[in-house]
């Protein structure tokens, strides 16, 4: 739900948008390296990335 007019729709104002790699868990499991979870390399652990749409403005 959009709050202004102006606001980007994809990440509804805030500027980013869950990240795609972790699916905003923060962290990965990787099987191959001892079998534990890491933190995501595209959002650095975050769970979040800008978003293309407005480059991280939050506005449309």
């Amino acid at each position: 739900m959009r709050l202004w007019d102006d606001q980007c729709e994809e990440c509804e104002g805030t500027g980013y948008v869950q990240c795609p790699s972790c699916n905003g868990d923060g962290k990965v499991f990787w099987p191959g390296i001892s079998g534990k979870n890491y933190p995501c390399g595209e959002c650095n652990g975050t769970g979040r990335i800008e978003c293309i749409r407005c480059r991280g403005t939050g506005k449309a």
